[in-house]
């Protein structure tokens, strides 16, 4: 499979997050209490690129219901992660969009994940 943020367009979504990161650092933390890096790159991911908040912003998102994901669910979720490089971040986020609740929230966990191992990796956070 190819690298997931390789290509340069995803690069560029991922610099384009990187500066929602900066700008809303600080008003995380005080309207959430949010300082650890992965919650924030989570919550901006969930504010910029989905257009809502996180949910459950006040406790670390929950990870262990990906792991009973359906065999469907995981081949659709991994489908959606495929198209990232492909097409880009934007255009993953909008080809998921008309799915179930679970398989939505499952991609953003996994894409701010994601994000935030390059974002940390290219020291665009701490």
């Amino acid at each position: 499979m190819a690298e997931l943020f390789s290509t340069e367009s995803v690069q560029s979504e991922v610099s384009d997050i990187s500066r929602a990161i900066e700008a809303r650092r600080e008003t995380i933390a005080l309207e959430y209490g949010i300082h650890e890096e992965p919650r924030i790159v989570h919550q901006v991911v969930g504010e910029e690129l989905f257009g809502k908040p996180a949910p459950s912003v006040n406790t670390p998102p929950p990870t262990h219901y990906l792991d009973n994901l359906s065999g469907e669910e995981k081949e659709s979720l991994n489908h959606y992660i495929e198209l990232i490089p492909e097409r880009g971040i934007v255009r993953a986020i909008d080809a998921v969009r008309n799915e179930q609740p679970l398989l939505i929230d499952a991609f953003h966990d996994v894409l701010a994940d994601k994000l935030y191992v390059e974002l940390k990796t290219h020291g665009l956070v701490e």
